[in-house]
């Protein structure tokens, strides 16, 4: 039961990058659970921290008002979600308070989430860039199962070339507006 808020840190780079895996493989051996609130609404927060990966781990959120299980803010660049279960709360609403996954308009660029299973929540993917002149580019959305989400299952605005591939999503849960991929100002060489 813990909150990680990860900022920059020196001496990350492409060729070091900072890994936490399980030992073993098996990501519900290692499980990280947080019930936040509105001043703290995730259970990982990358704040501005780049070349971070997670691997075989579970990240949940548990707080039904305030549910996102990731954040990444302040240009968080170059980070890896692979292999990872993330999981929000079952929500009735299409709040981003609930966004499983979650990037509001800093421009955090260079992201993977590759062969995660990704739960419930009202997104399971909620990702903006900053604007139609500042687009957020090399975002990866890859391999993917998710289920369980209410509103929208990957919502994407103002990026470049996002590559959204080979993800099963399992329908999204809500009426009205409910759709599997929303992409929105996702210009250029678009998967």
């Amino acid at each position: 039961n813990e909150q990680l808020n990860i900022t920059a840190i020196s001496g990350a780079t492409a060729n070091d990058t900072i890994l936490f895996r399980s030992q073993n493989g098996d990501s519900t051996s290692v499980i990280l659970t947080y019930s936040a609130g509105s001043a703290n609404n995730y259970t990982v927060l990358l704040d501005g921290a780049a070349h971070i990966s997670f691997q075989e781990i579970t990240i949940q959120a548990t707080n039904s008002s305030y549910g996102r299980a990731i954040e990444l803010k302040n240009a968080a660049d170059s980070n890896y979600f692979i292999n990872n279960e993330i999981i929000g709360i079952s929500a009735a609403s299409s709040s981003t308070n609930v966004a499983v996954i979650y990037s509001g308009t800093t421009l955090d660029q260079n992201n993977t989430f590759k062969y995660n299973v990704i739960k419930n929540g009202s997104y399971g993917i909620y990702y903006y860039g900053q604007d139609a002149s500042n687009l957020a580019s090399g975002i990866v959305i890859s391999n993917n199962s998710i289920s369980g989400v209410y509103y929208q299952s990957i919502r994407l605005y103002y990026i470049d070339a996002p590559k959204v591939n080979y993800n099963v999503i399992d329908g999204t849960v809500g009426a009205n507006a409910s759709c599997a991929i929303y992409l929105n100002t996702c210009d250029n060489a678009t998967e």
